[in-house]
């Protein structure tokens, strides 16, 4: 019988890309759904960004520099929900 191979671990760079378009991910849905009107339940958020920062923390200068920009969208996306609450939060006028 043949070894079993053991499944492939993505490089740091790579787990570190893939966090962020999970993240980016849900931040469009959120988003989205805040623009509806609906309310939306950010309370994991805060656990999958540490999760992030930590691989994004393993990377190599220029593996962070690579992922830089894409951090900077990510930021915008956040920026971008933490105004559209606050405006929902806001008593009418």
């Amino acid at each position: 019988m043949p070894p079993i191979a053991a499944p492939a671990v993505p490089s740091p760079s790579r787990a570190a890309l893939l966090a962020i378009e999970q993240v980016a991910g849900f931040l469009r849905i959120a988003r989205i759904l805040i623009e509806d009107g609906r309310r939306v339940d950010l309370a994991g958020l805060e656990g999958e960004i540490g999760r992030l920062c930590a691989l994004v923390l393993d990377l190599g200068p220029a593996q962070g520099k690579s992922v830089k920009p894409r951090l900077s969208a990510l930021l915008g996306e956040i920026e971008t929900i933490e105004a559209r609450l606050a405006a929902a939060a806001a008593p009418p006028a």
